[in-house]
């Protein structure tokens, strides 16, 4: 964009050159030490000339603007800029934001694991008390049985 800029105000500098040129040898060629005597007293010419410098400054008042527009410009690609610097730390913070709430569902996964393997541990354990329970009811009934026998055995 830069050397279309450039190059566009080349242009512009090169026709405002020719442009003075030209105002130039018209204000030459009008005064009145070169005007013929058929031209001298005439007011056609000097309208030509008030309208080449109304057109001069018209061109003035365009350079005016496209520096206004420049400014204009320049002003957008500043907000532009802030604006885009903004939205980069928006996305930093979401990102920030993103991988602590990851980390805190890995956390929560991890502990839930953790406490699912501790409850699936806890009823075997529980499966294998109930089975000791029940082994040692069964060798006391065998014992008082066994006891009975005896005892019945020595009567």
């Amino acid at each position: 964009m830069d050397s279309i800029s450039s190059t566009a105000d080349m242009f512009v500098d090169l026709k405002t050159s020719q442009d003075s040129v030209l105002l130039g040898i018209i204000k030459e060629l009008c005064s009145e030490d070169t005007l013929s005597s058929k031209l001298r007293g005439k007011k056609q010419i000097p309208q030509f000339i008030d309208e080449l410098e109304n057109l001069k400054q018209l061109k003035n008042n365009k350079k005016s603007h496209k520096e206004k527009i420049k400014e204009l410009q320049e002003s957008i690609d500043d907000k532009l800029n802030t604006i885009e610097e903004q939205e980069y730390e928006k996305v930093e913070l979401m990102m920030q934001w993103l991988n602590h709430r990851v980390r805190d569902v890995t956390s929560f996964s991890e502990d839930s694991t953790e406490l699912l393997t501790v409850k699936t541990r806890i009823l075997e354990l529980n499966e294998i008390h109930s089975d000791l329970r029940n082994s040692i009811r069964e060798m006391e009934q065998q014992i008082k049985t066994f006891k009975d026998i005896i005892e019945s055995d020595l009567n």
